[in-house]
């Protein structure tokens, strides 16, 4: 609604500048500033902590950085691994990438699998497991029919440690 005065044209001039204004302030908080790096010395913790508080904020592209950073610093953490590769891929969850998020879970799965299973969280397992499921119903695709879907021998779900600022490296 315009407000119009004898100078009604500087009123609605006044107005699409605001507007503009307005628009041009929601496009710059939309935009997100990805670090370039992380700070030396960041603990498993402050990893998750930066993830997490970022996701919360739904500055998806800094928590998918602060996630990749730590697997990269922290290789060695596979149980922390395992929640980092959980997160990545309910990101893409989120987002509704269900086609990255399912090949994300499904790797994510494959490592219970693998050498390592005994050190890994059933958490993640069993979480991954379930949104594959939903998935699979928003891709139309019978959940009963998906080989990543197998049974899993006696997971449930354990509450998971916290990382800490100690731990393989």
């Amino acid at each position: 609604m315009l407000l119009m005065t004898k100078a009604g044209h500087k009123h609605s001039s006044l107005l699409f500048v605001g507007i503009g204004m307005f628009a041009a302030t929601l496009l710059l908080a939309g935009c997100q500033t990805v670090p370039k790096e992380a700070p030396p010395g960041m603990t498993q913790a402050e990893f998750f902590q930066k993830a997490q508080e970022a996701a919360d904020q739904n500055e998806w592209n800094t928590s998918l950085f602060f996630y990749r950073t730590f697997e990269k610093r922290f290789p060695n953490d596979k149980a922390n691994i395992a929640a980092s590769d959980y997160e990545i891929s309910f990101i893409y969850y989120k987002l509704q990438e269900y086609k990255v998020a399912k090949a994300g879970f499904q790797r994510l799965l494959a490592k219970y699998s693998g050498p390592d299973a005994s050190a890994l969280p059933a958490w993640p397992q069993v979480l991954a497991q379930e949104i594959l499921k939903e998935i699979d119903t928003r891709l139309g695709i019978d959940p009963k029919t998906d080989p990543a879907l197998k049974p899993l021998p006696n997971a449930s779900i354990q509450a998971a440690p916290l990382p800490t600022g100690q731990g393989a490296q």
